[in-house]
Order: C-alpha cells, then structure tokens, then sequence
C-alpha cells in the first residue's frame, strides 16, 4: 500500500464507522499520514482519565468514539516517494471508566528492532506496558479499526458486522478490509513464538 492508499482508507473506514466516530482529521505532511497539528507524545506507561482528556482537549487523534471519547491515533511514514512503509504507529486509548484506563498500541519500526523481545512490529498493552507482544505484518487502517473494535467495543462490533449465529453478516465486508494490505515478510520468529498475525488476503 502506498501512501495515498493508506490516506484513502482512512477516510473509508471512518465513513464506514460514521455512526460510532467523529471528528475526522487525517493529513498527509510529506511522507506521513497523520492527524492535524501532530505532537509526537509519549504517555506513561500508566494512562489516566484525564491523560485521554487531554489528548482529546489538545487535538490529537485521528478520530474520536462518539459515545465516549475514546481517540485512535494512526501514523504511518513512509520513504520519500511514498511507496515503502517505514514505520507506523497505530494507537487506541479508552475514555471508559475509571482511571486508570484501557489503551493498546502497534508500532512498527525496523529500524529499531532488537530480536524477539522487541520485534520490528510489535504490540503493547495497557495491562502489560513493558511487554512487546509480536506482530506478524503491518495492519492497515481498516484492519486496527476492525481489531479494536472487536476487543473494545464487541456489542457495538456484533450489531455493525456480524448475523445472529455470530459470523460476518456480509463475508465480502472482511475480505474488503483485508483486500488492501501491507506485503507479509517471513520471519523466523513466527516460528519460534505464539504471535499475532494480520490477515493480508
């Protein structure tokens, strides 16, 4: 996927989501997509309440749950012609509850990569901050809407996609959101730890 893609199906997936997500705010600056007025910030490793408040005060999302204020963060850079990925960052911070609150995050960078403990791409989880679970594949925009949609928010996810027996209601819905992805790259730690996989067809 290149970077016009990329942008394209971000829009397509909040379209998709429009009952459940506001306030879209996808840019291409160079060679990234991002959001509008982009400050790259860390979070500790603990997020609270009023950590997603702010973030949400300050703007800096790519869209918002409408329900409760959960944001998504999604960025992806890539080389200078805007073919090749070279790293993403595709974060979900929960407005639910009390502090302090749910969060995952996927990053993507190679560049960075130590081994199986801290695999190119990556996931990290709230309940676990200092763990790096393995991420075979990059997903595409679609597909961490899908994933966190799903964990997060599955009665919402079950009224949105799937029939009364549990299963897609529309199979060629799930096809479509991993009909455009980023090339699977074999690596030996796929066969080495359990790890979770994108779908790329």
């Amino acid at each position: 996927m290149n970077i016009e893609e990329v942008r394209g199906q971000i829009t397509r997936t909040f379209i998709d989501w429009s009952s459940f997500l506001r306030n879209l705010q996808v840019v291409r600056k160079g060679n990234s997509i991002t959001w509008s007025g982009r400050e790259t910030r860390m979070l500790e490793d603990q997020v609270l309440a009023s950590d997603v408040i702010k973030l949400s005060d300050d703007e800096q999302y790519t869209f918002q749950v409408a329900t409760d204020g959960s944001v998504f963060q999604i960025y992806y850079q890539y080389d200078k012609k805007g073919n090749t990925l070279q790293s993403a960052r595709l974060a979900f911070y929960s407005a639910q509850g009390d502090s302090p609150v749910g969060w995952l995050r996927i990053d993507y960078e190679p560049a960075l990569a130590k081994g199986i403990l801290h695999h190119d791409c990556h996931m990290h989880l709230s309940a676990f901050p200092q763990a790096r679970c393995v991420v075979a594949g990059v997903p595409n925009p679609q597909q961490f809407v899908e994933f966190v949609m799903a964990v997060c928010y599955p009665e919402t996810y079950e009224a949105h996609r799937l029939g009364q027996d549990g299963e897609y209601a529309n199979p060629n819905k799930a096809s479509e959101v991993n009909s455009r992805c980023f090339s699977a790259v074999e690596h030996l730690a796929y066969k080495q730890i359990i790890h979770l996989r994108i779908p790329t067809s």
